[in-house]
């Protein structure tokens, strides 16, 4: 993989499998025994780990499309550009408009976060390592499929306050004209199941890309 897939669709170049290298750094294909990677982390470490992973432009592979004129008989179209609103946002520090105004922070720093490792994990520095959870990348598969403690963990990550701000200001009856508004300054009631439309304002704080990224004519919010 290379830089040219933050051009879109994956630039890919399939290699040979391997979790380690020989001592001349020749990789060593198919099993080996867990105790040979024990004794040579370093050449594990150069099988498997490369300093690309930790790049956005690594994530761009997947997370920025189009539809080539090949594809769709017309012209080039791009498609969702997640890593070029992550490249316009304060985090990346590539935008003059937003250089000053925050830190450098990769996908990677937001989406796999450290954390102390509870148990013995011989990956881990200074006692954390980089989570594989990747929250809040996808919050209908855990809900969907039940699996609960990484549902649970992405509602504590979004719930954090450092992401968005969520604000109910108003209130319509729907057999009304009048719009109740601002909430906590008016006063008003309401009967148990009467209907309502309430007007809500989402602020993006933090995120380093519009909300919802990506495909927003097939998400939820």
């Amino acid at each position: 993989m290379s830089l040219d897939s933050t051009n879109g669709n994956a630039s890919i170049k399939m290699g040979l499998p391997s979790v380690i290298v020989d001592e001349n750094g020749e990789r060593i294909p198919g099993m080996v025994p867990f105790d040979m990677i024990l004794k040579h982390p370093e050449r594990h470490s150069k099988a498997v780990m490369h300093d690309f992973l930790r790049m956005p432009e690594f994530c761009a592979a997947c997370h920025k499309a189009n539809l080539p004129s090949p594809l769709n008989d017309y012209k080039f179209l791009r498609a969702f550009t997640a890593f070029d609103e992550w490249q316009q946002s304060k985090f990346s520090q590539r935008n003059p408009l937003t250089f000053y105004t925050g830190d450098f922070t990769a996908c990677q720093g937001c989406h796999m976060k450290r954390n102390p490792n509870a148990l013995p994990d011989y990956g881990a520095k200074n006692g954390s390592f980089a989570s594989h959870r990747w929250l809040a990348g996808n919050t209908a598969v855990p809900f969907y499929y039940g699996f609960d403690e990484q549902f649970s963990k992405t509602i504590d990550f979004l719930r954090s306050g450092n992401y968005l701000n969520v604000d109910i200001f108003a209130l319509k009856k729907a057999d009304g004209d009048r719009l109740i508004a601002p909430l906590g300054s008016v006063p008003y009631m309401l009967s148990p199941s009467e209907a309502v439309d309430a007007y809500v304002a989402i602020q993006n704080k933090n995120i380093g890309h519009s909300l919802i990224p990506e495909v927003r004519d097939r998400y939820e919010a």
